[in-house]
């Protein structure tokens, strides 16, 4: 958690990082490049990028979507982040 704070200061993410939530479902929508984004909370948002930000940050996990084989859009691979 102190490495994912120092990160979100370090690039001046936390007005676009949300900590402590659980997300539901994110879609992609092809048509016009977006993510649909539902949190346990209740909240439902659409954005443009969606980092997972799921298991270990020290190690790469590739989470196992369904799907995840045909998707066309781009991914930044492990230790790409840049300011």
């Amino acid at each position: 958690m102190r490495y994912a704070n120092h990160v979100a200061d370090r690039f001046h993410l936390r007005r676009d990082t949300q900590f402590h939530t659980r997300v539901e479902s994110a879609v992609y929508n092809a048509a016009d490049e977006t993510w649909t984004v539902s949190t346990d909370a209740g909240d439902r948002v659409t954005v443009r990028f969606c980092i997972m930000a799921t298991g270990c940050l020290s190690s790469r996990n590739t989470p196992d979507f369904p799907g995840l084989e045909n998707f066309k859009g781009g991914m930044v691979p492990h230790g790409q982040l840049a300011a």
